[in-house]
């Protein structure tokens, strides 16, 4: 347990910095979404805009709790 929170912590930090560099005009598309963008096309899926986004900031936050 107390790696996944550590892994969850981390991912806030994360988080954090990725979007404050995308406020800035840095970094492009963020790597969540490229990653879930990739998956989607190569499974075929093409869902909404907001579910796109929501699928990428949990794969995004389980990617961070299970490496923790």
């Amino acid at each position: 347990m107390r790696g996944a929170a550590g892994g969850l912590a981390g991912t806030a930090a994360h988080t954090a910095v990725m979007l404050a560099a995308r406020s800035l005009g840095l970094g492009g598309k963020l790597p969540p979404k490229a990653i879930t963008d990739r998956m989607l096309a190569h499974l075929g899926v093409h869902p909404r805009h907001e579910t796109r986004v929501a699928l990428a900031a949990a794969q995004h936050v389980g990617f961070g709790v299970e490496i923790g």
